[in-house]
């Protein structure tokens, strides 16, 4: 009898990309089996970080999926905050991601996303993993030196 995966096989799609820039299926809480995050954008229930998410529930955007790049006050404060933890512990930058979104369109975001983020199995890699949640191999975009592929913390 051979155990139940700790994580499912995810597929990107716009409603993932939050509006801060973040890709919700690249990480581990919602690639998880148990205990899974929908998304922070989805209407079923998830973590309360993504539920009462200031950024999410910014009074400033028209609708909760609204890019804050599209903000007159862009970027603010807490943008700028989650942009440099993102930056330093993960080497992503949600501002190049709104910035191609906005220029290229969130079709070829999603389509740039999805070969970079694939790993040789198909499956889609964790940005908060240092291993393919499915095969093991190394994550060739993880810098992080502490968080291990068995790691269940996200932030």
């Amino acid at each position: 009898m051979s155990a139940k995966p700790k994580y499912r096989s995810v597929t990107m799609k716009a409603e993932l990309i939050g509006p801060c820039g973040i890709n919700c299926a690249l990480c581990s809480g919602y690639q998880r089996t148990k205990n899974t995050c929908p998304g922070c954008l989805s209407e079923e229930a998830g973590p309360s970080y993504c539920r009462e998410c200031s950024i999410k529930l910014c009074g400033k955007k028209i609708s909760p999926e609204e890019l804050c790049i599209e903000c007159e006050d862009y970027p603010c404060r807490r943008l700028k905050q989650l942009e440099k933890r993102y930056r330093e512990k993960y080497g992503e930058t949600i501002f190049d991601s709104m910035q191609t979104i906005k220029k290229e369109g969130m079709a070829v975001f999603i389509e740039e996303e999805q070969k970079k983020w694939t790993c040789t199995c198909g499956s889609l890699l964790c940005v908060h993993k240092d291993l393919c949640p499915q095969c093991n191999t190394k994550n060739p975009h993880f810098i992080g030196t502490k968080k291990t592929g068995t790691a269940e913390s996200i932030l």
